[in-house]
């Protein structure tokens, strides 16, 4: 089994040992019901379509930095806070890819300025990654962080309801 097949399948598992009202909970930029074609980002909606290999390779060359920091993350949920501002600076990167991509120059204007939201990146990456699909092997390790993050929400939202008590808070 590689290391996809076992994030999706450790992610799987976790979600469904959520209740509805956790699921209803969790944040629908790293969860989306939809596969996404157009993202609201900076008050525009952009058009999204499937990246050729030229812009996938681009991706995964981002991504191969992170390589150490992902396997971590995998091998070890409890460890993803160590690796979170290693994996969102590949985040951003791949998102300076994409934004290259599409001619998106106020969203890259807002990059270099620190101005997105972790959402707004999380979304860029997220929606671009599912209309690629799962067989764009060049995309994995991009995919690979964003299960990381999600694996890391759903421990997240899991403490947050042990403590308060049951019931998760709204975001």
């Amino acid at each position: 089994m590689d290391a996809d097949t076992h994030s999706n399948n450790a992610i799987d598992y976790l979600y469904n040992t959520l209740t509805q009202d956790e699921k209803d909970n969790l944040s629908k930029v790293l969860f989306p019901n939809t596969h996404t074609k157009q993202l609201n980002i900076l008050g525009k909606v952009r058009d999204l379509e499937p990246l050729t290999v030229k812009w996938s390779k681009q991706l995964r060359s981002a991504m191969q930095p992170y390589a150490k920091a992902l396997e971590t993350a995998i091998k070890d949920p409890n460890k993803v806070e160590d690796q979170d501002m290693q994996l969102l600076d590949g985040i951003s990167h791949c998102c300076r890819i994409l934004c290259a991509k599409y001619g998106w120059d106020d969203i890259r204007q807002a990059l270099d300025d620190d101005e997105l939201t972790t959402s707004d990146l999380q979304a860029i990456a997220v929606a671009q990654l599912n209309l690629q699909g799962e067989n764009d092997f060049l995309a994995t390790p991009l995919r690979v962080a964003c299960m990381v993050m999600r694996t890391a929400e759903i421990q997240s939202l899991r403490l947050q309801t042990i403590f308060s008590g049951g019931m998760p808070a709204k975001h």
